[in-house]
């Protein structure tokens, strides 16, 4: 339905960016998948990996504060697809963000990993 209305009010209208940044939140999702999945191998609790989750996500809105951080902040991947859109920002603006990502995502599954397989099923 909501495709529907889309195309319907809107099809002649061509979005230049929009895949760059649709893939930015889908690469930020992608790093909250990798926490959370985190957050179950370390806790037995839905209320602690909710709560591992939010701290993560609380720590990059402190880091965001400082200016000296815009660079490398993750959560620009959300926050800024508006900006993405109007052609503000280029792929080559993103380059450590998406290094960092990307690598971040491949460390806390390989963490992740590593830790389930320690464990014992009960």
């Amino acid at each position: 339905m909501a495709y529907f209305y889309t195309w319907y009010y809107w099809r002649d209208e061509h979005v230049p960016f929009l895949a760059v940044a649709v893939s930015h939140l889908w690469l930020f999702g992608l790093l909250l998948i990798a926490v959370i999945l985190f957050g179950n191998v370390l806790f037995k609790s839905i209320y602690a990996n909710l709560l591992w989750t939010a701290l993560f996500v609380g720590i990059w809105f402190v880091v965001s504060i400082f200016p000296k951080t815009d660079n490398f902040n993750l959560l620009k991947l959300a926050t800024n697809g508006d900006q993405i859109l109007q052609g503000l920002y280029s792929v080559r603006d993103y380059k450590w963000i998406y290094i960092m990502a990307i690598g971040s995502i491949l460390f806390i599954q390989f963490i992740t990993i590593q830790i389930f397989n320690k464990k014992s099923i009960n």
